[in-house]
């Protein structure tokens, strides 16, 4: 498949130049559901050889998405626990087989897997939801990443992370998944830096963390699960903004170093966040916050 082929099926990027899928692997993870299932099911629509990262190959998500494959010889699923490093060794020597008896190229490593954990600092017993939550979501990205580094050096390719939100706004109530954001903020703008002299492109993916402040209020959040729920599933899956927004990491010739998919409201607090004096932006959070669920 043509880099033209790309545009006719993504017509929105017809002004776009595209790489060709052809010789190209992509590794993505966290492919049980989610953004990473239906990123696996695109990209392998597209033409390249994806390799698709799972806790549980038989889960009912990773079984569908092989049943659904286009080209179902150049999908491979492999179950991997991101946060066991002899688990990642066993499962990079598969990769390297699969690359090597298909004559490939990574191309692409986008880290989507990820946990998110609620609740304030002192709930809970210790630090397990901190200590669970950065394993997987910051420390399980670093270990995929540096084995791919070698790879995507000799091929020029990319790093794509999955961020959020929440790495750029810290959210009361929230703590754990911030704080594993955060840290992943920081690997993915040291590396970019890092990967500038070896052609090595490194791109964030940032999805909103919650709907809208307001969206808190249980009422509100039972009537949109509900409308999205009644939505066709092929309407779900390609207006689907994060799913484009990787798709356009991972093939674009020249990507955007950020991908911000957020409402305008989400925007907003995030660049009040970043501009305006914490005394001030704490007042307005406490003002936005006036409605929160949690008891006081």
């Amino acid at each position: 498949m043509t880099s033209f082929s790309i545009r006719k099926l993504f017509p929105e990027m017809a002004d776009k130049s595209t790489i060709c899928p052809k010789g190209r692997a992509v590794i993505i993870t966290g492919c049980d559901t989610g953004f990473g299932n239906g990123l696996a099911f695109q990209l392998n629509r597209l033409g390249f050889h994806t390799i698709a990262l799972c806790l549980n190959a038989n889960s009912d998500g990773v079984i569908q998405l092989a049943q659904k494959a286009v080209f179902a010889h150049q999908l491979h699923a492999i179950e991997v626990d991101i946060t066991n490093d002899t688990q990642i060794d066993v499962t990079f020597e598969q990769i390297s087989d699969i690359l090597r008896l298909n004559n490939l190229k990574l191309w692409a490593v986008v880290n989507n897997a990820g946990v998110f954990h609620a609740g304030f600092a002192e709930w809970g017993e210790g630090v397990d939801a901190y200590r669970r939550t950065l394993d997987v979501n910051t420390l399980g990205a670093i270990r995929v990443t540096r084995k791919c580094l070698p790879l995507l050096r000799q091929s020029g390719g990319r790093v794509v992370n999955v961020l959020s939100f929440a790495s750029r706004l810290a959210i009361d109530g929230y703590s754990a998944y911030c704080v594993s954001k955060y840290a992943l903020l920081a690997f993915n703008d040291s590396l970019r830096r890092e990967m500038f002299r070896f052609g090595v492109k490194v791109i964030s993916v940032e999805p909103s963390c919650y709907r809208t402040p307001i969206a808190q209020l249980e009422a509100v959040n039972q009537m949109q699960d509900r409308v999205w729920s009644e939505t066709s599933p092929s309407v779900r899956e390609d207006q689907n903004e994060v799913i484009d927004a990787l798709i356009r990491a991972v093939v674009s010739d020249e990507p955007n170093v950020r991908y911000q998919c957020s409402g305008i409201l989400d925007a907003l607090i995030v660049s009040f966040a970043e501009l305006l004096p914490i005394p001030i932006f704490d007042s307005f959070w406490r003002f936005v916050y006036r409605f929160e669920v949690f008891s006081k």
